[in-house]
């Protein structure tokens, strides 16, 4: 076999034929971020803790949980979006619209640019509502008229980092507001009851 008989393959078609489409299943629930790892064997036999020792490490295992959620919290929206933005780059190659629209114009660009830089006004809020979000208009586009995936994927991504960060604001009121101050207030008592006991203690001794 010469050189002439190798038939020459483009590495884009290669790469393009062979790599594993990744399937991302849309997100349904946010059941299993409640799942956390243990960090300590519980079918051990553990030295026998204090009513004050006790609420202490429920408050810390409170803390770790509430961190191991935030973070399953954050890694089911990405894969969220990662999802839409998949889709949404079949649907332009199905329906012909690939390729970048044109950058903004200079002077925007800077406007943007001073916007970001400029210090935060605490009296205004910057939230988008859901009112808001649910009616966004790409500008220049008229109301009604029909878009591009990329715009749409746009308003639908704006859509779950508003669900994210409703979500993530929603377990730290739950998890300080609903159980943590429970145990907080627990401790103060029992550390109290403690300090009056050892107070008699020594008045006692005296």
């Amino acid at each position: 076999m010469t050189d002439n008989d190798v038939e020459m393959v483009d590495v884009d078609d290669v790469v393009e034929t062979t790599a594993p489409k990744e399937v991302i299943p849309p997100l349904r629930t946010l059941a299993h971020s409640i799942l956390v790892p243990l960090t300590v064997d519980i079918t051990q036999p553990e030295e026998e803790p204090n009513e004050v020792q006790r609420i202490q490490r429920i408050l810390e295992s409170i803390d770790y949980h509430h961190k191991g959620m935030k973070e399953n919290l954050l890694r089911i929206f990405e894969r969220e979006k990662r999802r839409i933005i998949l889709e949404a780059s079949e649907r332009e190659v199905a329906l012909g619209q690939q390729g970048r629209k044109p950058g903004i114009p200079r002077r925007e660009e800077d406007m943007i640019i001073r916007n970001m830089e400029a210090p935060a006004n605490w009296n205004k809020t910057y939230n988008l509502s859901s009112e808001k979000l649910a009616s966004y208009k790409i500008r220049g586009i008229p109301e009604g008229a029909p878009i591009s995936v990329r715009d749409a994927t746009v308003v639908h991504l704006l859509t779950v980092v508003e669900k994210s960060l409703s979500e993530l604001n929603s377990l730290d009121s739950f998890m300080n507001n609903k159980i943590k101050s429970i145990y907080i207030e627990r401790l103060a008592k029992e550390m109290d009851k403690v300090a009056k006991e050892q107070q008699g203690n020594r008045q006692q001794k005296s």
